[in-house]
């Protein structure tokens, strides 16, 4: 770490300086953010990795490529989180809504964002190497 990340984990806040590390569990609530004004750069290992990559190139990239899907905090529209969130299930939640719920929403969601016209940078990949077709 460079900077300081500011981490929730399972309700608890934290903050990492440079050299200092946290494990969060599989499972486990948590969210991070910059925790100051200046830069923050981070290293994040996702083990297994499953299609971690992909989803967050997803976020990455749509705020190079496609600013205006952003409001100007950097954060995307629900419709576009919950297309993200249905082609990669399994890879995020919110804490504190039940992940039932989370599921059934993201699908009713998902085709009105296509509809809306947003579309998923980087698809996920079927089994077998595959990629799926969302575009």
């Amino acid at each position: 770490i460079s900077g300081k990340l500011a981490v929730v984990l399972n309700g608890s806040g934290h903050t990492l300086e440079p050299g200092q590390r946290l494990n969060v569990p599989r499972g486990t609530p948590h969210y991070f953010r910059n925790g100051h004004q200046g830069e923050t750069l981070l290293t994040v290992r996702f083990t297994p990795g499953q299609q971690f990559l992909r989803f967050f190139l997803n976020m990455s990239l749509g705020t190079a490529n496609r600013p205006e899907w952003y409001d100007a905090r950097g954060e995307p529209p629900l419709l576009l989180r919950a297309l993200a969130l249905h082609a990669y299930a399994g890879h995020g939640y919110a804490a504190g809504i039940p992940i039932w719920f989370q599921k059934a929403l993201f699908a009713v969601l998902s085709p009105v964002a296509r509809l809306k016209g947003y579309r998923l940078l980087v698809p996920p990949r079927r089994a077998g190497g595959r990629v799926t077709d969302l575009l």
